[in-house]
């Protein structure tokens, strides 16, 4: 499986780590990874997000190859809720963020 993500994601190119991988599943998901890794991008933070229809599962195998500091799981849940779950990668901790805080946090926590 790994190999195939490999091949599918041309992840053997990408040679530094990044800051953020961003997962989501759903169409709303997808929608607000895409505003949220524009806004992370203009703030200087190295983020990759899932535009390959993958589950969360070959998500966090991806994060893990990319060497991710910390994931964000986009849920539609939370999302109406107004929070993002932000995950340690190295820690393996998670907590819920407020979405307008989201930047913040992460410039004060790479």
């Amino acid at each position: 499986i790994i190999l195939k993500l490999k091949e599918t994601m041309n992840i053997e190119k990408f040679k530094n780590d990044i800051d953020v991988y961003i997962m989501c599943v759903s169409e709303e998901e997808k929608i607000k990874a895409l505003q949220l890794s524009q806004d992370l991008r203009l703030n200087n933070i190295i983020v990759e997000l899932n535009n390959n229809d993958l589950s969360f599962k070959s998500q966090f195998k991806v994060a893990d190859l990319y060497h991710a500091k910390f994931l964000i799981i986009l849920k539609d849940d939370d999302l109406q809720k107004g929070l993002i779950t932000i995950k340690d990668n190295s820690l393996k901790e998670e907590i819920k963020v407020d979405e307008c805080e989201v930047i913040d946090w992460l410039l004060g926590n790479i």
